[in-house]
């Protein structure tokens, strides 16, 4: 969370589960500006238990574009990739 700008004129921090379409569309409305940051940032558990990632990257994703395409406003997301994009894992998979 960014508490520098807590409390600024314009400036309002939401924080919702991603996966709760409803609550999410809720929280964008009206809004101008949507940054998606949202992902999962345990790797070696995402690799354990892959519903993590389809459910904390892949749906959650889905879900704010959505959510985002179903609203007058906000007209513009930032979405950033995780790390995950970079990490080769193949080794982990290797017999």
């Amino acid at each position: 969370m960014d508490e520098d700008n807590l409390g600024r004129a314009g400036y309002r921090f939401v924080q919702v589960d991603l996966l709760d379409f409803s609550t999410l569309r809720a929280a964008m409305s009206g809004h101008d500006v949507v940054f998606h940051l949202g992902a999962n940032t345990d790797m070696p558990r995402g690799n354990g238990d892959t519903r993590i990632d389809l459910d904390n990257c892949v749906m959650a994703t889905y879900n704010v574009f959505v959510a985002v395409c179903s609203l007058e406003h906000p007209r513009t997301t930032l979405f950033a990739s995780s790390f995950a994009v970079f990490v080769s894992h193949r080794e982990e998979h290797r017999s």
